[in-house]
């Protein structure tokens, strides 16, 4: 038993061994190092395995992941609301983004848009109205509200005759229903309802202007004042203001449609086309080269209109003057982005003259031409008495020459010509000291009060200029020889008074109170002076008559005014 208890023993060594012989060699397969030489020869104390317990891994936590925020909006703006008048330019910027801004309008007809690099938009006024620009940048939409108004000019409209800038009462009606307001009450009228307003009259009793203004494009017609078309009627609106015991009047009007009744009033309606442009860019020009010059600041007005400035609704507008207007809209002449002040007159004695010679302004000059009025350009030297004389009773052919006012002339007795300048001549002094001189002892000329000539020995040019205009006017007397100095200012000084002008045709005009120009010579006979001249106005500029001339044999507006005007470009106001 105890043989066979001793077997059973060994044979569990022996099972041991071989399993923790298996289980060296399992672990040798899994990656443990293996063993030297050395180790393999020794003989391993039998044992019982132990189980292997795991190592607990310590795993690190895994932060929560964070929810990206979402990147910020850029904030881009431009301006919220703009005004400007047609024919001007605004240019707008959207800040905020750097990437180009997509443009769009909601109505062309009111505004041209022009792209100015990635974020600049140009606008370009064009009719009345309103359009929204959208500008669009960085997933954003923004908007721009446009308000495009016509340029307006405000006139000083004066009594009948040209006599005063105020009046005493206003009377007046309308096409269409009107307003009356003075910026607290406002009352409305029917069409054709006629008022009256004085300046003390209720509605002015708590303010000191009064607006009138026309419904739905109608016209005001002022029924106390008279020109050559009868009572006139006005675009746009009168503005009334308390002057003392009188109104001032003045008509508030886009500058295009002015322009209407100015073309009408400075040229005959029927004269060519062409002729109708030219003028109406002459006008325009004179028009926005003045704006701005304080004329009539206690009026609150830019012009009158009179021969002042230019001649407004003394005719009323016609189909013809309106179509000249709308087909040279915007155009005027340029020097470079100068708007140059053109001056026109109605005849001219065959040859223009420049600034210098008349107003003494030299840098204007640049503009203007002193040249025959002829196909072929070129001046003749008429600075000498007996070269103008020759001239003045030639019948030279000009684009003048078939006007009644090309010649003229008219006779003034000695007697009458004595008492005229003996009566005025202290006023003349009075209003121009500086051009009125008395001959001294020394021979010499110097500026002085003085009333009277005593009897009139002779009246002579003694200075001409180039162009054949009269500059230097000499009265000689028994008491005081006077000279008086200045161009246009001596036609006025030599006025006729009741004495006829007769023009070429033998047509007589009486009681102008100038002569027609400052283009004349004086020839002396026994009892009497004859004062021998030619055209109409002052000399500068483009000839209406000329002009006139031109369009009929076939002149464009463009060539017109090329004759009249140097150093000059027809551009659009904006361009």
């Amino acid at each position: 038993m105890l043989k066979n208890k001793q077997k059973i023993i060994h044979i569990m060594l022996a099972v041991v061994m071989c399993i923790s012989m298996l289980q060296g060699i399992c672990v040798h397969a899994e990656g443990t190092p293996t063993p030297t030489p050395e180790s393999s020869v020794t003989t391993p104390e039998p044992s019982v395995p132990t189980p292997k317990t795991p190592i607990p891994v310590k795993k690190t936590p895994t932060p929560p992941k964070k929810t990206p925020k979402p990147p910020k909006q850029k904030k881009i703006s431009m301006k919220k609301a703009l005004t400007l008048d047609v024919g001007k330019t605004k240019t707008l910027t959207v800040s905020g983004t750097k990437k180009a801004v997509k443009w769009s309008s909601s109505n062309r007809k009111v505004a041209v848009l022009t792209k100015v690099g990635k974020k600049k938009l140009k606008i370009l006024g064009k009719d009345d109205g309103t359009t929204i620009i959208t500008a669009k940048a960085e997933n954003q939409r923004i908007t721009c509200k446009v308000k495009i108004e016509k340029k307006k000019i405000r006139i000083l409209l004066k009594s009948t005759g040209y006599k005063s800038l105020t009046h005493d009462k206003v009377t007046l009606t309308s096409t269409n229903k009107f307003t009356v307001s003075n910026g607290k009450r406002t009352k409305t009228y029917p069409a054709k309802k006629k008022i009256s307003i004085k300046a003390s009259s209720k509605i002015f009793k708590d303010a000191s202007v009064v607006t009138i203004q026309p419904e739905k494009k109608g016209r005001i017609t002022l029924t106390s004042i008279k020109r050559s078309q009868g009572n006139p009627s006005y675009r746009g609106a009168i503005i009334l203001r308390k002057a003392g015991n009188n109104l001032s009047v003045v008509n508030e009007v886009p500058l295009e449609e002015y322009l209407y009744s100015v073309v009408s009033s400075e040229i005959s309606s029927s004269s060519p086309a062409e002729t109708l442009k030219a003028q109406a860019i002459t006008a325009r020009s004179y028009a926005y080269s003045h704006l701005g010059n304080g004329n009539y600041k206690k009026y609150k007005a830019d012009f009158d209109d009179s021969t002042t400035f230019q001649v407004y609704n003394n005719l009323a507008e016609t189909q013809s003057t309106r179509k000249a207007v709308n087909e040279t809209e915007d155009k005027v002449l340029k020097d470079g982005n100068k708007i140059v002040s053109t001056f026109y007159f109605s005849t001219s004695f065959g040859q223009t003259t420049v600034p210098s010679e008349i107003w003494g302004s030299v840098r204007a000059d640049r503009y203007y031409k002193s040249i025959l009025q002829q196909k072929r350009e070129s001046q003749k030297n008429l600075s000498t008495e007996s070269a103008f004389e020759a001239f003045i009773k030639s019948t030279t052919t000009t684009f003048d020459s078939k006007s009644d006012w090309y010649r003229w002339h008219v006779t003034i007795t000695k007697k009458d010509f004595q008492k005229y300048i003996n009566g005025r001549l202290a006023s003349w002094y009075a209003s121009y000291p500086s051009y009125v001189k008395t001959k001294q002892k020394d021979g010499s000329y110097k500026s002085q009060k003085i009333s009277s000539i005593g009897k009139l020995k002779n009246v002579t040019i003694v200075e001409r200029k180039k162009s054949g205009l009269a500059s230097v006017l000499q009265i000689k007397g028994s008491k005081n020889t006077v000279r008086i100095y200045g161009g246009e200012r001596l036609r006025y000084i030599l006025s006729p008074g009741s004495n006829p002008i007769v023009k070429k045709n033998g047509g007589k005009v009486s009681g102008m109170s100038s002569l027609p120009s400052s283009f004349f010579c004086v020839k002396k006979s026994k009892k009497k002076y004859t004062i021998y001249g030619g055209g109409y106005g002052h000399g500068v500029g483009m000839s209406q008559t000329g002009a006139n001339q031109m369009g009929r044999e076939g002149y464009s507006y463009v060539k017109i005014l090329h004759h009249y005007f140097k150093n000059v470009q027809i551009k659009r106001i904006i361009s």
